[in-house]
């Protein structure tokens, strides 16, 4: 696993924004969800998570016995309504009831400034958003330049 960071900027301004993409092999299962001594006595997602309602929610999940999948990572998330862009951690909890069926749970972001449901980017569609800067500038989203993201492990 590894990650990078692009960063894009406003033409107007030059309010630089960052994306990161990816995870690192420090995210590993155990780190996110239980305290250890690397990460201050806490767990790693109380890092990588900024709201406490979604952490909240994941560490009771992961009490009730949910199972954390192996896709996680960083990932770009953004407001159709009022054009933000943010980067945020992904995961997905899932627990196998007796049954045979399968209840998971996702985060739901939600826009700091219109409190709208965030919808996930993924990265090849990044070309395709529009961006309101604060400014008040709007630029199209384009991560494919010449500039080489900086990659972190």
């Amino acid at each position: 696993m590894g990650g990078v960071t692009y960063t894009v900027s406003c033409p107007e301004c030059g309010k630089v924004y960052e994306i990161d993409y990816g995870a690192t092999a420090l995210y590993n299962p155990v780190s996110l969800f239980v305290t250890s001594t690397e990460n201050g006595g806490r767990p790693l997602l109380e890092f990588l998570v900024s709201s406490k309602k979604i952490r909240k929610e994941a560490f009771e999940l992961a009490e009730q016995g949910y199972t954390l999948d192996f896709d996680y990572e960083h990932k770009l998330y953004y407001c159709r309504k009022c054009r933000k862009i943010y980067s945020r951690f992904y995961f997905r909890l899932y627990k196998r009831n007796s049954d045979h069926t399968t209840d998971s749970y996702e985060p739901k972001y939600i826009c700091c400034r219109c409190h709208n449901q965030l919808e996930q980017i993924e990265h090849d569609d990044c070309h395709n958003i529009e961006v309101s800067c604060r400014c008040g500038k709007t630029f199209t989203l384009d991560i494919d330049s010449d500039d080489e993201p900086l990659e972190w492990m």
